[in-house]
């Protein structure tokens, strides 16, 4: 198991060094624009002190597990859904009813973990490229778009993108590699991998067939790898229910 695990880290991070087809700009482009929607479909939760907690515990996982070659950004989504996205270019979302739900800060780190496994792995820039196929590839669009408007392009893979997140969903397979680098993520970060299995065990009840495997499965899938292989970790409980709790009194 240990060979195992081993030889699906190394795969999972040399894939990082694969560039996309787009330019770091570009991609962040993409991304703050899908951002900008989800954030005027659901609202922005602005609570200072709240996303300064989300911004510290987002860091420390960017810190040890983010790509060199962007910032990452977080930000509160004000729904009670529970809900979680990654845009291209770093850009991270909660909504308030998940992070109410959690019981500890390793919980909350699981979910950016998660998340930012999708955007280090490319997922919805690669979705995308599959999407535009019938049209050229998403990097011919933006050299053609010199002429057409890069804004107008901007747009439509945006509206893209968010239909992608919120009704298509990725791949069944990005899904599954998220849940398992988030796992790694959160053992170089000196969190618990096991607070990954308590989140999910939590989303049984919320319907994410539409967009994700079943969680059911997402369980059974990461299980063989928390048989101690993992660091012991930290859950946090107590930090917070004082730093998350009390933003909201």
């Amino acid at each position: 198991m240990r060979s195992l695990l081993i030889g699906f880290a190394l795969t999972l991070f040399t894939c990082n060094l694969v560039a996309t087809s787009i330019s770091t700009k570009q991609e962040m482009a993409i991304g703050r624009s899908i951002a900008a929607r989800l954030c005027g479909i659901y609202g922005f939760y602005d609570q200072p002190q709240a996303l300064n907690y989300l911004n510290l515990v987002g860091h420390a996982v960017a810190h040890h597990n983010g790509r060199q070659d962007i910032d990452y950004h977080f930000g509160i989504l004000d729904t009670p859904l529970k809900r979680a996205f990654a845009t291209p270019g770093g850009y991270i979302l909660i909504s308030k009813g998940l992070i109410d739900s959690l019981s500890s800060e390793s919980e909350l780190a699981a979910i950016i973990a998660h998340e930012m496994a999708h955007i280090n792995e490319f997922h919805v820039i690669d979705q995308l490229e599959r999407k535009q196929a019938g049209q050229g590839n998403i990097v011919n669009q933006f050299l053609s778009s010199r002429h057409q408007g890069l804004s107008s392009l901007v747009s439509q893979l945006s509206d893209h993108g968010v239909q992608i997140l919120m009704e298509e969903g990725l791949q069944h397979s990005d899904e599954f590699e998220a849940d398992l680098a988030a796992l790694f993520y959160l053992n170089n970060t000196g969190y618990s991998p096991q607070a990954l299995k308590g989140v999910l065990e939590q989303l049984k009840t919320v319907d994410l067939s539409a967009t994700h495997p079943a969680t059911l499965d997402r369980i059974q899938a990461i299980d063989p790898y928390l048989e101690g292989v993992f660091l012991k970790g930290h859950h946090l409980s107590d930090r917070f229910q004082s730093s998350w709790l009390s933003t909201q009194e």
